[in-house]
């Protein structure tokens, strides 16, 4: 009888297991679907480029919309960075230690229920080093994070609806310093799309707030894999 249950347990854990990866493939593909390119001149796909990951939020992403969900604790999430390295992108791991070990040593306030961040404080980061960085890249991929939600709305001001200081300083030295730039906006709302547009990127996407497989999801997209097919309201 024992025996009988502890096959049973083990038959019941494989079944889990196999539906907890069918719901992982079907979330990364709602992901990578829902992604809206605003504009693409032939920069992506990324395949076979050295990219330069800027942003602290390839890190620390928004994955989900605040209000009640955004209260939900996942049992993993893929951020940016991570879903790129799975995927096999060249990333430059020089910088990518860069926002690594800034991210570990500045953990995000993700504040209480309806005092959400609008947006995270950005690494600082030198002109220098960006320099540096440009010559053992290709492309520079930027992620410009921002949050709204219930009893937490979208503000007319910087850091929220516009860009702050320190993002349009890193937008400035990376279009210096990079020929090719995508950037890339990890928001469940809408911001001023005009000063990115002042940069001349050669690709934008809107990749949302996608869940605990955002990651993977979006570097799908980036690397031609799954045709985005996400349009704005």
């Amino acid at each position: 009888m024992e025996f009988e249950l502890a096959q049973e347990s083990v038959k019941a854990s494989n079944e889990l297991i196999e539906s907890s990866e069918s719901i992982k493939q079907l979330c990364k593909q709602i992901v990578s679907e829902g992604v809206v390119l605003l504009e693409n001149d032939g920069l992506l796909p990324l395949n076979n480029k050295k990219i330069a990951l800027f942003g602290r939020c390839q890190i620390n992403s928004f994955y989900a919309g605040y209000g009640s969900g955004g209260d939900v604790k996942a049992g993993h999430k893929v951020s940016i960075l991570e879903g790129l390295m799975n995927i096999g992108c060249d990333v430059n791991q020089k910088l990518a230690n860069e926002y690594i070990n800034w991210t570990k040593n500045n953990v995000p306030d993700e504040g209480t229920w309806g005092c959400w961040p609008l947006c995270f404080e950005e690494m600082p980061i030198e002109e220098e080093f960006i320099k540096t960085i440009s010559t053992e890249s290709e492309a520079a991929v930027v992620v410009i994070g921002r949050s709204a939600g219930e009893d937490r709305d979208i503000k007319v001001e910087k850091g929220s609806w516009y860009l702050n200081d320190n993002e349009v300083q890193l937008l400035t030295l990376v279009k210096k310093y990079f020929s090719k730039i995508c950037v890339l906006i990890n928001s469940g709302s809408i911001m001023d799309m005009t000063q990115i547009k002042s940069f001349n990127p050669n690709a934008v996407a809107y990749i949302w707030q996608g869940g605990q497989e955002m990651g993977n999801g979006v570097a799908e997209v980036l690397f031609g894999n799954v045709s985005p097919s996400g349009k704005l309201t």
